[in-house]
């Protein structure tokens, strides 16, 4: 895209559309655009099962209760059967798009077939104003990431990508660098000798039903941790950004991750029955739980302690960073992302009798969206307006490869730990105090 101010897309393609994503993200963030009239022409969703329209739109009713008759007349919803890499599918593309210009063609595919998408773009004439979102993981390490934007960067040009991480279309997210650069007296806390630790927890209390054979090919470093979680990390310890451009806020979030070593002390887990989940490999190594202790070596971070640790059938579901100032007595400052976006501050005031510290907490509820739109709403939204601040982009694709390349090379035996537990106590190791921050009682406040 050559223009300084890229035209709104009409239409929107789908690869992926009628899977597993598409029941619990996709649908659900087209009929928000629809009723936030932020989506307006076609919305194709390719496959290649044999799938009417009319089997289309009741997957949409399904999965997100709207009808029909509610939407047919702002959303035209039609089915086109294909595969991604068959230069036919994109002929027939081409007639079904019309007079539609700049499409959104968005990839819930392997990365090996995105190269094929992008050439058969290109060969139907599609390429031109065509923004293309690719779902992750990108690549499975920095070289093959490079060498997969390499090939797509080839036949469209780098501002028709938009690689997908959902995280950054959080609104909880962005809220928790501008919420450090709007209060300089937060940032000003959070620097090398007030700060002490930093623990990132992203909790599942579910695990791989349904996705069983996605899942034992990728395992929790590459679903969460090399994405989802170094995102947030960036997010929550980057600088402010130079000025409020995409620009500034992607290179300020891949300077922080640049600065990050290759992750070289953490303790891998399995769930026990992992091994039972249909589509799962009998003798699987994949790991579902990871903790990580992470070395940030900047000015602002060098000396904090900061620690992650993510997994599947846990005691609980949530995910929460939290800032430690003082042990004892507790200082906090917490970022909750789920169950609900929420800011809370644990201080220590006197009690009333005047003898006795006692802990309070002080809330503040966050919003719960850009504009009331969801994650993956977000994120389509970006796209179709051409808008790159929710997307990640190579370099720091390449960074978070690199900070866990060490965990692919170690032998992969993970530790196994019981299902409803936080995973294997071997991860406490991890922290100088020996012990998790547990998620702070009382959210449901806002």
């Amino acid at each position: 895209m050559t223009s300084t101010e890229p035209a709104q897309s009409n239409a929107l393609v789908m690869f992926g559309l009628t899977g597993d994503l598409g029941e619990k993200k996709l649908f659900p963030a087209i009929v928000e655009l629809v009723n936030a009239g932020q989506l307006d022409g076609k919305v194709i969703a390719i496959g290649r099962s044999d799938v009417s329209d009319d089997e289309l739109w009741q997957m949409l009713a399904d999965s997100t209760g709207a009808t029909r008759d509610e939407l047919s007349d702002r959303l035209d919803l039609q089915y086109l059967r294909g595969d991604s890499q068959d230069t036919s599918t994109y002929t027939d593309l081409a007639e079904r798009l019309g007079e539609a210009t700049d499409p959104v063609v968005y990839a819930a595919l392997p990365p090996h077939l995105f190269r094929g998408v992008a050439e058969g773009l290109a060969a139907a004439g599609i390429d031109q104003g065509v923004r293309l979102v690719v779902e992750k993981p990108f690549g499975s390490d920095a070289a093959s990431a490079r060498e997969l934007y390499d090939d797509i960067t080839s036949v469209l040009d780098p501002s028709q990508l938009f690689p997908v991480d959902h995280f950054l279309a959080k609104a909880t997210v962005e809220n928790l660098q501008t919420f450090r650069s709007a209060n300089p007296a937060i940032d000003a806390m959070m620097r090398t000798g007030t700060a002490q630790r930093i623990e990132i927890t992203m909790a599942e209390a579910f695990g791989v039903d349904g996705r069983g054979s996605f899942y034992d090919n990728v395992g929790a470093i590459d679903d969460v941790v090399q994405n989802h979680l170094l995102q947030l990390i960036a997010v929550l310890l980057m600088e402010t950004p130079t000025d409020q451009s995409a620009e500034a806020f992607d290179r300020a979030r891949a300077d922080l991750l640049g600065s990050i070593a290759p992750i070289t002390d953490a303790v891998l887990g399995q769930f026990e029955g992992y091994t039972d989940v249909d589509d799962v490999d009998a003798e699987s190594t994949t790991e579902t739980f990871v903790a990580a202790r992470l070395e940030v070596e900047c000015e602002r971070w060098r000396g904090v302690e900061v620690v992650l640790r993510t997994g599947k059938e846990l005691a609980d579901s949530y995910t929460e960073a939290v800032v430690v100032f003082a042990d004892q007595p507790a200082n906090r400052l917490r970022f909750s992302i789920k169950p609900e976006p929420t800011i809370a501050l644990e201080v220590v005031v006197l009690d009333p009798d005047g003898h006795d510290l006692r802990p309070v907490t002080m809330w503040a509820c966050g919003p719960t969206g850009h504009g009331g739109l969801s994650d993956y709403a977000t994120m389509l939204a970006g796209a179709l307006s051409c808008d790159h601040r929710h997307f990640a982009r190579i370099d720091d694709i390449e960074a978070a490869w690199r900070i866990v390349a060490p965990l692919h090379e170690r032998p992969s035996v993970p530790v196994s730990y019981k299902p409803s537990s936080m995973g294997p106590e071997e991860a406490d190791r991890l922290l100088s105090t020996g012990r998790w921050i547990p998620p702070l009682p009382g959210v449901g406040r806002c």
